[in-house]
């Protein structure tokens, strides 16, 4: 008989997701992001890579999921787990929609949150990409003009203000 007779196919998905997650989640901590591989987690999780790639497109993917655990988990200090909610919004900047980003860090971007310029950017950088172009254009000039945030950050919100208006988007 085998590990996965008589469980249901959503549940053994399910499972098999959450092993790989649990497997990387141990990687990351003892080896950092470089420590993650399919091969790697696939070893840790004692699954081959055909599961890996039913529950993830990639290892950015799967690393997504490591930093929602984290920012889901109330045992950490809120600290940690915000900016595991900023650095999971990041990695969906190239790989999720709009939503998959502003739903972990749109909590960040209150005007009394240390991380709200990196959370702004990274909803910025996800409304241009989905073609929303006044929105990101807001979010940026809303970095560019806080005396708060940083200087590399204003800049760099002023640089992207600029390319948007430049390509003729922001109209």
């Amino acid at each position: 008989m085998t590990r996965w007779a008589g469980v249901a196919l959503t549940d053994r998905r399910a499972e098999r997701r959450a092993l790989l997650i649990d497997a990387a989640y141990a990687l990351f901590g003892t080896g950092g992001e470089a420590a993650l591989t399919v091969r790697s987690v696939c070893r840790e999780s004692a699954l081959n890579t055909r599961y890996f790639y039913e529950s993830f497109a990639d290892i950015g993917e799967l690393l997504g999921a490591v930093f929602d655990k984290v920012a889901a988990d109330s045992s950490i200090p809120q600290a940690p787990r915000d900016m595991a909610k900023l650095r999971a919004g990041y990695i969906l900047v190239d790989s999720g929609s709009y939503q998959d980003v502003s739903s972990r860090v749109e909590v960040l971007t209150n005007d009394t949150n240390p991380l709200r310029h990196s959370a702004r950017e990274a909803l910025g950088l996800s409304a241009w990409k989905e073609g929303k172009a006044k929105d990101a254009l807001a979010l940026f000039e809303q970095i560019a003009t806080d005396e708060t945030a940083p200087r590399n950050a204003r800049d760099r919100a002023s640089m992207l203000s600029d390319l948007i208006r430049g390509a003729g988007d922001a109209s």
